[in-house]
């Protein structure tokens, strides 16, 4: 595990039994955040970016869910840990002092018939047991100031339905720092807003890691939000990532035909009339084994060898691995 970083998953697999099956949500994903850096992990819906994220912080239902691999994280202390082998009571421990995330739809991740500053000041004492309320409350107020819920002193008292949609995403932010995590997550948080509101969060969000110094994987299938707000991104493709580059190289050389159909499918301004490019075909079913490349059956270079064989991730270019066969020279 490299100096800078303080996440790494290793070939991750999250096996998931249903009535259908074993569904392999993720098959051996591979991912690195590092220190102070916001990292985007984009995908169509279903690829398994929120299987993926909701692992580091061991959510699922462990009863119908099988792990396999690591993520390892580096601590505040500086110690590495294998949150994998990790006991339920100590990942609970990590939750939200190391880890934070935060959720698509903050109206149901707050309970509605408590105050926001009662919510806050709740997991403040739950996480520092030797904090008075009165400190939580001058702690909570604090953090609804630093991401611009004010006047905080009046909105402490306030409950969630007195809020709009923005704002609670806002206060959703504020309790996930409470505990200066070292990564926060944030799962697809600006889907529902609108976009004006949405520009505002993520503008929220960069702010708040510059000054913080913090690190963000932020999880979405909108490459626009990529190109505003991260730093690196990871594409996903039915449970695996398949390319991993800085956003500016990504953007200007992107090398697996996944990635450039979904940068050809973000509609341009100023063509009126033209069409939109779509990727045809669908994403494969993940309950059965995949031979070969996921993307063989919608992707215009495959040939039998792609259908045959799954490409191996490798270096395209300084800071840039990428898993096809045509990046390696083998597919005309």
């Amino acid at each position: 595990m490299k100096n800078d970083v303080i996440v790494s998953i290793e070939n991750l697999h999250v096996n998931l039994m249903t009535t259908r099956g074993v569904v392999c949500a993720v098959r051996g994903a591979d991912l690195d955040i590092k220190k102070g850096e916001i990292h985007g992990l984009v995908g169509e819906s279903g690829c398994g970016k929120t299987m993926t994220s909701k692992s580091i912080l061991r959510l699922h239902d462990e009863k119908r869910m099988l792990y396999e691999g690591s993520i390892k994280l580096r601590d505040s202390k500086g110690s590495i840990k294998d949150i994998l082998q990790l006991p339920m009571n100590e990942v609970r421990k990590m939750r939200g002092s190391e880890v934070s995330m935060i959720f698509q739809d903050p109206v149901v991740s707050l309970n509605p018939l408590l105050t926001i500053g009662n919510q806050m000041v709740e997991m403040l004492r739950t996480h520092y047991q030797d904090m008075t309320k009165d400190q939580a409350k001058q702690k909570t107020l604090k953090l609804l100031d630093l991401v611009g819920i004010k006047p905080a002193a009046e909105r402490y008292k306030q409950y969630p339905f007195e809020f709009s949609g923005g704002m609670l995403q806002r206060i959703m932010i504020a309790m996930a720092l409470s505990c200066d995590p070292q990564l926060l997550i944030a799962d697809e948080c600006t889907t529902a807003l609108d976009v004006t509101t949405q520009a505002q969060i993520l503008d929220l969000m960069k702010h708040l890691q510059e000054t913080i110094g913090m690190s963000i994987l932020f999880i979405t299938h909108n490459f626009g939000v990529v190109a505003e707000i991260c730093d690196r991104a990871s594409v996903m493709y039915a449970g695996k990532i398949v390319e991993t580059s800085t956003v500016e190289d990504l953007f200007d050389h992107p090398k697996h035909p996944y990635t450039k159909a979904l940068i050809e499918s973000i509609p341009k301004s100023g063509r009126p009339g033209e069409k939109l490019v779509t990727i045809p075909g669908a994403p494969p079913s993940l309950v059965k084994p995949i031979k070969g490349c996921a993307f063989a059956e919608r992707c215009q270079y495959a040939n039998e060898n792609c259908k045959c064989q799954q490409p191996e991730m490798i270096q395209v270019g300084p800071g840039h691995e990428c898993a096809c066969f045509l990046s390696e020279g083998k597919v005309e």
